[in-house]
């Protein structure tokens, strides 16, 4: 085995020691602000502190705690709290739930977050599905020696988000959702007018500080993937507003409800 999964490994079994179950069916990432649909699960909860060799978020918005709960008859673990290149970690922390999940047979991966729209026609408050996304955050997380045991080095990244699951959740709300191409960077800081303008030249949609290596990692795993943005702020250069974290973490507050919906609805439909 390689080494470098012997904590994977100690944190999935600690897992599933305190939910007392062989499998995991569905996995959720909540992002910045988006905690909400854990808790309105009426699940088991417990801290990453507990768990052996788990990152700890250190981000405003992002609890640090995991939720196990049947939903649809389906097993479905919840991250509250994601981990982010930005806040120093290695990109091989910021993927470690990822990998946990692999070990834990999770099929399925929910991601979401909280993103800067890049036009017009993306509101805050509005709800994009992943279609697509562009790499700009300087690092790959499967860069170096290959982890056989969960997949190969080069990995097909045609469609990093299932059309399949894309379809189910566009079946998920009566509501059309909007859909685009997101562009990861790595922050912290938020983006200048140039780099807008740049990101939406070459086909972004949206922009956020996370997801990108996630889904990399979920694709090596072959972990089917999908992914939500909830559209908290114009980026730079579409408004005369200064953008601030605690706005980010307030429009993500007032879309949480219909984030919940739309997921519940889509995992009834898998």
């Amino acid at each position: 085995m390689d080494e470098r999964l012997e904590p994977v490994k100690r944190a999935s079994e600690y897992i599933i020691e305190k939910i007392k179950t062989d499998k995991i069916d569905v996995g959720v990432i909540l992002g910045t602000g988006l905690s909400g649909f854990a808790k309105s699960l009426n699940g088991q909860d417990f801290s990453y502190k507990s768990i052996p060799y788990f990152p700890q978020p250190t981000v405003q918005g992002h609890d640090g705690k995991l939720t196990y709960a049947i939903i649809a008859d389906k097993k479905t673990l919840c991250f509250q709290g994601r981990l982010h290149y930005y806040e120093g970690y290695p990109i091989d922390k910021v993927v470690f739930p990822v990998r946990v999940m692999k070990e834990l047979g999770v099929k399925t991966l929910v991601i979401t977050n909280s993103a800067g729209s890049l036009n017009k026609d993306l509101k805050p408050g509005d709800i994009m599905i992943l279609t697509d996304h562009i790499n700009l955050m300087g690092v790959n997380p499967l860069v170096g020696k290959n982890i056989e045991e969960h997949g190969k080095k080069f990995v097909d990244m045609s469609e990093p988000y299932s059309k399949k699951l894309i379809t189910l959740l566009k079946q998920s709300t009566p509501t059309p959702l909007k859909e685009g191409i997101y562009v990861g960077v790595s922050g912290p800081s938020f983006e200048t007018p140039a780099e807008v303008r740049f990101f939406r030249a070459i086909g972004g949609s949206a922009v956020g500080m996370s997801t990108v290596p996630e889904t990399i990692v979920a694709n090596h795993c072959k972990i089917e993937t999908v992914g939500l943005s909830c559209i908290s702020n114009y980026a730079s250069g579409l408004t005369v507003n200064r953008l601030s974290h605690e706005e980010v973490i307030s429009i993500a507050k007032r879309t949480e409800n219909d984030l919940v919906s739309v997921i519940l609805n889509f995992l009834a439909l898998i």
